[in-house]
Parts: structure tokens; C-alpha cells; sequence
């Protein structure tokens, strides 16, 4: 009806606009360069289980885009945000209220030209190289720059199964560089977390969770730098299940997994000492003082291997890993288990 112009809106209404949540969005795409301009308001409710406290933080602000298409699979997109967080602190020792500004701008070139399958990409490939700057023009309160790559591959043979394969790495700096949080997988249904003060606004707006290394909790290890690498090998596992009893249920196509995960952060203080540190670990050196089997520690290359199965249920595609901890010498001696929604990387 519009042609070029595009309007997109999600909101919800509760009890009163400054508690609702809104984001409203306008694109123009007559031209090569798409353009878009939009505005945000979302307001949030958190429990600081580490100190045990209450907070909410109402987060507003607007966001430019530019995106030049060179193909139908490559494309540059620059993005220009500018965010205020207004939080609110609720009975915890008097800790004052704050607000913090963050402004900065994202410049991304993306190649994607994969296939999709039911539960994710089958064939193809996708890579994405990333800088991201803050801007002192204006206010914004915290200083960095960040540079991220991130390159997938996706074999498809056998009619059925398919081979994928990822690696990651990114670099921050600056007074307030990037911390990245290593462990876990995306979208972790009743996630665990190695350490709780994970709270304040740079970890939640700024810093960022890597995942998929699966045998760990949330936290794990953290730097400003890592690198990731993730190994899955996908093939068909159930072609069709019917169940009566207690719920009506039939499920087609579920697929399976069989991965290898390993990354590692550090920080640019021990850029000098990396070579030395990707290694594995003596296991008579490092044997725990219980006699377990050895458990790897943040600070070192952790490794992570497993399986899981993944059923599309129409709305979302909800998958199941069981991974054990590796220095690829010694496993841990009990599993991590994960749900999780969403399609495979």
C-alpha cells in the first residue's frame, strides 16, 4: 500500500506508557542505500540475586540504519545508535538511581548465501566483519571500540545430513573495552551461572555472552578478547513419532547433533603470554584435590563436546544437548544439560 515506505511497530500496553514497552520503526527502500529511522522505549524488571535487590531500567533512545546491498548475498549496513538507561534502585543499602548514555555506531560487512532446513542452515555459507566505535559527540558515558569476525560454513551430502562449521574471534579496547562472557548456548531455558554480579548496565547492554560452548554455565571465563571455534556434525534422528497418552502429540523429522566446541578469552594484558596459555594442561599437574576427573578453568582453552536432538514445533525450534567439559586428556565427570529454543547456528 505504502510502496517503498515501511512502517513497522511492536508495542504492548501496561498500565501506563511509561511502563510499556514500544518500537517503532520507518524504512525507505526506492533507492540502492535502504534507509531507516526508528525510536524505542522498553521498560525492564530485574532481581539482583547476587546482592539480592530490585531494579528496573527503563531504556529508551533512537537508532539510524543504512544498508548498501553490492549483491543479492553481500551488503554494508551501518547503524547508529544513541540509548539512554534510566535505573531505578528498590531498597538495597540506599544505592542511588542513575542514568547512563551509550552512543555508539556499528559498521558490519555481511556475506550470507546459506540454505535453510527445517531446524537451520544446511548449505551455504555466511561471514560477518564488525567494527563497532562509541561516539563522545553528544553524551555517552562509556568509551571503546570493538572489532568482531564470525565466518560459517554448512556441507550438505547424503540427501540428509549436513557438516557445519564456525569460528569467531573479536578484540576490544578502550577504557570501558567489551568484556566477553564465555559459556553455555543461546536461549538456555533455566540457564546456570558460574558468577552472579552480572548486574550492572555495561554487562547487560554492552558486554557480550559467546556462545555456543556447551559442558559450561553462563560466565564461565571472560576477557576483552576470544576466539571460538564449534564443530557439528547433523544428521536425521526420529522420522516421525505419534503419541496419544497423556497429550496428543505427533512430531516429524527431529534431527540430531554431534559437536565439539572450544574458545578461549583473554584480556590484552596477557596479549604477550597468549601463544603460552593456548596449550592443554599437564593432568598430573593439574589434578583436582579430589581425585576427580579434571575439570578445565577459565584462563585456559575450555573444550566442550556432546550430543542433542532438534525437533521444529512449529512456532520455534526447541533443541536438547548433554556436553561434557574437555581438555580433550580428561572429561568432566558429570554433564551439563541444556534447553534451549531456537534454530542451530
Amino acid at each position: 500500500m505504502f510502496g517503498n515506505h515501511h512502517f513497522i511497530l511492536y508495542t504492548d500496553l501496561v498500565n501506563t506508557i511509561d511502563q510499556s514497552n514500544f518500537q517503532l520503526a520507518y524504512s525507505y527502500t526506492a533507492h540502492r542505500p535502504n534507509l531507516a529511522f526508528g525510536v524505542f522505549h522498553f521498560k525492564n524488571l530485574y532481581y539482583d540475586d547476587y546482592n539480592n535487590y530490585y531494579f528496573s531500567d527503563r531504556v529508551y533512545g533512537v537508532q539510524g540504519y543504512v544498508s548498501y546491498p553490492f549483491s543479492k548475498f553481500t551488503r554494508l549496513d551501518f547503524t547508529l545508535s544513541q540509548t539512554t538507561i534510566a535505573r531505578d534502585n528498590f531498597d538495597y543499602n540506599g544505592l542511588p538511581n542513575s542514568t547512563s548514555n551509550i552512543l555508539n555506531g556499528n559498521l558490519e560487512y555481511i556475506n550470507d548465501s546459506v540454505i535453510w532446513g527445517i531446524v537451520g542452515p544446511v548449505s551455504g555459507h555466511r561471514y560477518k566483519i564488525a567494527l563497532e566505535q562509541s561516539i563522545k559527540a553528544v553524551k555517552s558515558d562509556l568509551s571503546y571500540y570493538a572489532v568482531e569476525a564470525d565466518y560459517r560454513n554448512y556441507w550438505h551430502f547424503w540427501t540428509r545430513y549436513n557438516f557445519a562449521f564456525r569460528a569467531g574471534a573479536a578484540a576490544s579496547g578502550g577504557p570501558d573495552a567489551k568484556q566477553y562472557y564465555m559459556g553455555g548456548t543461546a536461549n538456555w531455558i533455566g540457564p546456570k551461572r558460574s558468577q552472579g554480579d552480572v548486574f550492572n548496565v555495561k554487562d547487560i547492554y554492552l558486554n557480550e555472552i559467546v556462545v555456543p560452548l556447551r559442558g559450561y554455565k553462563y560466565f564461565t571465563d571472560s576477557g576483552t578478547r576470544y576466539w571460538i571455534t564449534n564443530f557439528e556434525f547433523r544428521y536425521p534422528f526420529v522420522d516421525y513419532f505419534k503419541m496419544q497418552f497423556p497429550l496428543p502429540m505427533t512430531l516429524a523429522q527431529i534431527s540430531g547433533a554431534l559437536f565439539w566446541d572450544m574458545g578461549m578469552t583473554w584480556d590484552s594484558a596477557r596479549d604477550s603470554d597468549f601463544l603460552s596459555n593456548i596449550h592443554l594442561k599437564d593432568p598430573i599437574k593439574d589434578k583436582s584435590v579430589d581425585g576427580q576427573p579434571y575439570i578445565p578453568r577459565p584462563g585456559e582453552m575450555l573444550g566442550g563436546i556432546g550430543f542433542g536432538p532438534r525437533a521444529n514445533l512449529g512456532i520455534f525450534v526447541l533443541r536438547v544437548d548433554v556436553a561434557w567439559a574437555t581438555n580433550l586428556k580428561h572429561f568432566s565427570p558429570r554433564p551439563e544439560w541444556y534447553f534451549s529454543f531456537g534454530a542451530e547456528f
